[in-house]
């Protein structure tokens, strides 16, 4: 029942909203009239401001939108609360709530719950709009900087055991720098920030490809001599026993290991490695053999242990 209450507080306070008709409308038509501008001021800033948020990503206008989004939800977190407490006592309504049987955090989620809910979505709306302009989210690259750590980390602890992985991960800890991806990465080695960094091989062809600006003071080093650092990660594919369409998903990932979607690797700017049998590889990789990998069973990798190194190095 005192959950009730709180929702109930908050469809008052939607309904309250949405009786200025005129109000709502504006609230709507303001992110417009704040996106657009944004966005052609972001974009004359651009060759000025990227090299200052380098480390953040590439896209000024992207940054600009997060942050504002961001910052709704702070105004509200910092807001709602005052206004809802400070109206509801000039009101008498306020007094009138605390004698009900419903408990005090609850009358404040719910007299604030709107506000926040109205805050997300605008949010929401703010990063819709930017996506529908071009943004780039470079923090959606997150997960891919850590799939680099986790796919080491599988090979270090099935070549090396659980002491040594533990001790390694804790100098990483004390002793790295962290950088929100791959191109912030390379370019913090480039720009003569770290010594070095871990990333995807292909992240630096692909910018020797392009322009260069990345990567002109740096060259790869493979590990080799069988180290986990020259862990060779496989990307692998399966069809979800729920898919209504199996056929073409087995035909689909078929064509992908087969001769045609091998050769898209080869011919393309991936830069990946083709794995297919007798498939060959973009002719600017050292071929896989040079690299001298460890032998490592995908299978065979803990997982559950890695999560469990790296959440008690401080690393995840």
């Amino acid at each position: 029942m005192s959950t009730r209450a709180a929702l109930a507080l908050t469809q008052a306070s939607w309904r309250t909203a949405k009786s200025y008709r005129l109000s709502f409308v504006l609230s709507f038509v303001s992110l417009a009239v704040t996106i657009v501008p944004v966005y052609f001021v972001a974009n004359a800033l651009q060759q000025f401001m990227a090299p200052v948020i380098s480390n953040e990503g590439r896209d000024y206008f992207g940054f600009v939108l997060i942050g504002t989004a961001i910052l709704t939800l702070v105004s509200a977190a910092l807001s709602s609360f005052q206004s809802a407490v400070s109206g509801g006592l000039s009101s008498g309504f306020f007094e009138a709530l605390l004698v009900t049987p419903t408990p005090l955090g609850l009358l404040l989620a719910g007299q604030t719950g709107y506000s926040f809910a109205w805050a997300a979505a605008r949010a929401l709306l703010l990063v819709g709009a930017g996506v529908l302009l071009g943004v780039d989210l470079h923090w959606l690259r997150l997960p891919e900087a850590s799939i680099i750590l986790v796919a080491v980390v599988a090979a270090m602890l099935s070549l090396k055991g659980e002491d040594a992985t533990a001790a390694w991960l804790k100098a990483e800890k004390n002793n790295s720098v962290a950088y929100r991806g791959n191109t912030a990465a390379l370019k913090g080695v480039n720009n003569g920030e770290v010594d070095g960094a871990i990333i995807y091989h292909y992240y630096y062809f692909g910018d020797k490809a392009k322009t260069g600006e990345n990567s002109d003071h740096v060259a790869l080093h493979f590990f080799k001599g069988q180290d986990p650092g020259a862990f060779v990660s496989v990307s692998g594919g399966g069809v979800l026993k729920s898919s209504k369409h199996k056929e073409q998903a087995l035909a689909f990932l078929k064509w992908i290991a087969g001769k045609g979607g091998q050769d898209v690797l080869k011919t393309g700017t991936s830069f990946e490695y083709a794995v297919g049998n007798g498939a060959d590889s973009n002719a600017a990789l050292p071929p896989l053999a040079m690299l001298e990998a460890p032998t490592v069973d995908p299978s065979s990798l803990d997982s559950k242990k890695v999560t469990e190194l790296m959440t008690a190095a401080g690393l995840i």
